[in-house]
């Protein structure tokens, strides 16, 4: 019995750890205070997301930081010069950046050129045969510029702003820029859709097409300092397998059958009677000898049993 009740108890440890990291997986995560930015871009990059099979992948600034420049004070190539941008400024005439084919190709737009932005780059560089051009609307500086303008007075206001970055967006699932080209970035700002119409018309009205607003979500992270709200479940679940066991444990109980034994060997059970003779003989052979009193009494309810 000691030895079941054990195992019931260690079993109930053991499923204790499983159900309550289940009940931390399952509860809801509460919004942390103020409004988490979840931009289509992330500031000083082109691109919301990296683009499908096909398309011309927006180039993000890569791991290391810039590369140095030669000898001479030229880059290797475009993508080098692309890196010293994004860890020290852009040009002004420097409207986005994009990957051409994917590899170390680069297109950058520029913003009302003549022809002498690019110049400059490729003056710039060692190996200019990756580098190619188009244009742009707004100067990547510029679009910043109001990036930061939306988030400083805007982002937390009425906690209906979402989100607010510089680059392109995604149309069902697919990547996609602005402008005639399709790859010109923009700033897009993500809203709750029911205020989508007050602030399209109202950062038209401040910034033209330079701002893009969106329908979006909130984001949402786990605040560990918040209690899990299904930890709940870990004692109940407990306290059922307990009832389980304990429950089986009766059942088995009560299926078990008294028995005894005679002296000729015989078991006998609730059943079987057992006859005078044997009575006595067991009383007799028993290692406590029973006093004259009871031993009458036994002498008599056998009396009666056979009557």
């Amino acid at each position: 019995m000691k030895r079941i009740i054990a195992i019931l108890m260690i079993l109930a440890w053991v499923l204790s750890a499983p159900i309550a990291a289940y009940a931390a997986n399952e509860a809801p995560a509460p919004a942390s205070e103020g409004n988490e930015v979840t931009a289509p871009a992330l500031e000083g990059n082109e691109a919301t997301a990296p683009a499908p099979e096909g398309n011309e992948a927006p180039v993000l600034a890569q791991d290391g930081g810039e590369a140095p420049p030669l000898s001479d004070g030229k880059y290797l190539n475009i993508r080098e010069l692309f890196q010293y941008w994004e860890a020290n400024g852009y040009p002004d005439y420097v409207g986005s950046v994009y990957s051409t084919s994917g590899g170390t190709a680069l297109t950058v737009l520029l913003v009302n050129d003549d022809g002498t932005g690019a110049d400059q780059i490729r003056a710039s560089l060692a190996d200019d045969s990756g580098v190619s051009f188009g244009t742009a609307a707004y100067s990547y500086n510029a679009l910043t510029a109001v990036n930061d303008e939306i988030a400083e007075k805007y982002m937390g206001s009425d906690g209906k702003i979402y989100g607010v970055g510089v680059g392109w967006t995604s149309v069902d699932g697919v990547v996609t820029g602005f402008g005639e080209s399709g790859k010109e970035s923009r700033v897009v700002v993500s809203v709750d859709e029911s205020v989508l119409t007050e602030y399209t018309d109202k950062f038209y009205e401040l910034y033209g097409d330079m701002v893009v607003v969106e329908a979006g979500e909130a984001f949402v992270l786990q605040d560990d300092n918040v209690p899990d709200s299904n930890v709940w479940l870990l004692p109940l679940i407990v306290f059922i397998i307990m009832i389980a066991g304990a429950s089986i444990l009766l059942f088995n109980r009560t299926r078990l059958i008294p028995a005894m034994q005679t002296t000729k060997g015989t078991v006998v059970a609730q059943s079987a009677p057992v006859s005078r003779k044997e009575t006595i003989a067991a009383v007799k052979n028993s290692e406590i000898a029973p006093s004259d009193k009871v031993f009458d009494s036994i002498l008599r309810r056998i009396d009666k049993n056979d009557g």
